[in-house]
């Protein structure tokens, strides 16, 4: 009894802890609940929201630029000198003969080089005089500065090549003479050369006879008697167009009875069936005349004259012809006819004889003066070749009394050539040297009023500002050297204006115009004593397509390279829909504005950010104008303290 009673207060007392472990752990849950989004809260990005609304924006555009000086006047010195010290420094005011550096001591690097060259050319010209190549004469009229024209050297030039060329060919003649006496003018070679001539010229007078003869003989031989034969050939045709007509009607005779009736009268006389094979007409002709048609060929021969003999007298019992005239006027006629081809070839044989006749006339003239020419050139040759033998003898003892004056002439007109030569060097080389020599004179002159005017031009002691300005840059420090080419310093003039560009877009071009007045920002530094104007719009060089430059004038106390920021432009306008500057964001897909999306629950309001691209219109310090698929009512978020994202939730600041 006791331990049942035991066991009931342990199972009691285990329900009992496991209930009040239930209701620990749903009221923790409980509270946990109502307070968790008050934690959450805690954690999320806090934004700062503002209602887009319609408004009004002032476009301006802004931009900064570094002003230059317009037109600035450089100060140049022409001389190399070494600056001592520096009297000014920039931004400094000056007026016009300020003194802006000061020099040292000494000529310019320039003259002392001029003065050196100087030098150099006179020396230069004293060597050259004094080489001793030059004629005394020369040499007088190239110091003394009396150098001739050109006209005139070319006269003593011409002349002097006239008088070598005359000694040359003189020397040339007298060498070509005793050339010929030294071969004895009639040599063995010239009797050898003029009797291989004459073989030359036989050979040739044997060939003209030969083609001479030639054609005499087709001459002597006729015309052929072509005329004649041409007579007999008529005399032939006539005979043969008699014969023919002859044996023509002695066979008509024989055709033209071939009928049905003569055909069966000639098949009733054929006892012993010789023509059984007779039948018709045309059988009767092929037996005659082996099938010929008597009218179509004037060559109509009898092939069977027993069977014609037949015919004859089985159809007649007196026949109109006998056979032996058929075929004798038949032969007669083929005699005629053959004697009539044999005339025909004899007439075309006399004709080409008659061409080769009168062709061989026409030659025969050409061929005859060919002949007597090579005749008359080998009795030529022949007369020549006895004379050269007759005079070389007499010729080679006077010979030699001719070769010794040629040697004596030749002696004389090398020495002339020799001396024509030398003067023509001479003259050539004293004209060379005097050109050179007057020109030096003429350089040393240039040189000497080189070296004056360096001397006249030479700064001073210190170098001096030419105009009233302020100094922009000073390019020179203390020890060191000017340049003819580097400006030491660059002044603005006073009175011209400087200038500033900036740089815009095309669309923000087109918001201003020549003459707009631009404001100064942080002008309360500068004092209210500077204007910048816009003066011109230009296309921007580095992207023209897209890009402007305006173009501002800038008066007042301002520097050479002092940055500005400004900006200009005052057209207002309402916008329905103006958000604050800070709103808008940016990133690889575009602009874009976060807006609050707001949902209710049981445990209160839940805010999450909506992002809305956007293409912004206009803006000004402030707020910009935008268009966007959003309305005019909705909260947009311009601040977080946390970085957000689309769809994220926030929570609203105080």
């Amino acid at each position: 009894m006791n331990n049942e009673s035991k066991e009931n207060n342990t199972i009691k007392l285990k329900k009992d802890v496991v209930k009040n472990i239930a209701i620990v752990f749903l009221s923790i849950m409980l509270i946990l609940t109502f307070f968790s989004n008050s934690i959450m809260n805690k954690s999320l990005p806090e934004v700062a929201t503002k209602y887009i609304q319609s408004e009004t924006i002032t476009e301006k555009i802004r931009g900064t630029g570094v002003v230059e000086a317009d037109d600035p006047y450089s100060v140049m010195v022409k001389d190399s000198r070494v600056i001592h010290s520096v009297a000014v420094k920039e931004g400094d005011t000056v007026s016009k003969d300020q003194v802006l550096f000061y020099l040292e001591e000494g000529d310019s690097e320039e003259l002392d080089k001029a003065q050196k060259d100087l030098e150099d050319l006179i020396y230069k010209y004293t060597a050259g005089a004094l080489t001793g190549e030059m004629s005394a004469e020369a040499y007088v009229q190239a110091t003394t500065g009396r150098v001739s024209s050109m006209a005139v050297y070319e006269a003593q030039i011409e002349a002097a090549r006239a008088r070598v060329k005359a000694a040359q060919e003189n020397v040339d003649s007298i060498a070509r003479q005793q050339t010929i006496a030294g071969s004895s003018s009639l040599s063995d070679s010239d009797i050898n050369d003029a009797k291989l001539e004459l073989e030359k010229a036989q050979n040739e007078l044997a060939s003209a006879k030969a083609k001479y003869d030639e054609l005499k003989a087709v001459v002597d031989a006729g015309d052929g008697g072509a005329a004649a034969l041409k007579s007999e050939l008529e005399s032939a045709k006539l005979e043969r167009d008699n014969a023919k007509a002859k044996y023509e009607r002695c066979q008509d005779s024989i055709v033209n009875n071939i009928n049905p009736t003569t055909l069966s009268t000639f098949k009733a006389k054929d006892t012993d069936d010789k023509y059984a094979s007779i039948s018709s007409i045309e059988d009767v002709k092929k037996l005659l005349f082996s099938g010929e048609d008597p009218s179509v060929s004037e060559d109509k021969a009898i092939k069977n004259t027993e069977a014609l003999n037949d015919w004859i007298y089985a159809v007649s019992a007196t026949p109109d012809v006998e056979i032996k005239d058929i075929i004798d006027s038949y032969k007669s006629y083929m005699d005629a006819k053959s004697a009539c081809s044999t005339k025909e070839a004899a007439v075309k044989t006399a004709e080409a004889k008659g061409s080769d006749y009168n062709s061989a006339i026409s030659k025969l003239s050409s061929a005859e003066s060919d002949y007597n020419s090579a005749k008359n050139k080998v009795d030529e040759l022949n007369t020549k070749i006895s004379k050269l033998t007759n005079e070389q003898s007499e010729n080679k003892e006077g010979n030699q009394q001719l070769i010794n004056d040629l040697a004596v002439r030749k002696a004389d007109a090398d020495l002339e050539l020799s001396k024509a030569k030398e003067a023509q060097t001479q003259l050539l080389l004293d004209i060379s040297k005097t050109l050179d020599l007057a020109n030096q004179n003429s350089i040393i002159r240039e040189q000497r009023e080189k070296v004056e005017k360096l001397k006249q031009d030479a700064s001073g002691a210190q170098i001096t500002s030419p105009v009233d300005g302020i100094v922009l840059s000073v390019a020179k420090k203390a020890g060191e050297t000017t340049s003819a080419s580097d400006p030491v310093a660059t002044i603005q003039v006073a009175g011209k204006p400087m200038y500033m560009k900036v740089t815009v877009t095309a669309e923000q071009a087109k918001k201003v115009q020549v003459g707009d007045t631009a404001d100064l920002q942080n002008s309360w530094y500068y004092g209210g004593n500077i204007m910048i104007k816009l003066a011109k719009i230009i296309n921007d060089p580095n992207n023209p397509a897209k890009s402007k430059q305006l173009v501002f004038s800038v008066e007042g106390e301002v520097t050479n390279g002092e940055s500005l920021s400004i900006s200009v432009g005052q057209r207002a306008r309402e916008y329905d829909r103006v958000v604050p500057n800070s709103a808008i964001r940016e990133d690889n897909k575009g602009k874009f504005i976060y807006t609050i999306e707001e949902k209710r629950t049981p445990f209160g309001n839940r805010y999450k950010a909506k992002r809305i691209d956007v293409e912004v219109i206009t803006s000004d310090d402030n707020n910009t104008a935008i268009n966007a698929d959003v309305d005019s009512w909705a909260y947009v978020i311009t601040t977080s303290d946390k970085p957000i994202s689309q769809g994220q939730q926030v929570r609203l600041s105080d």
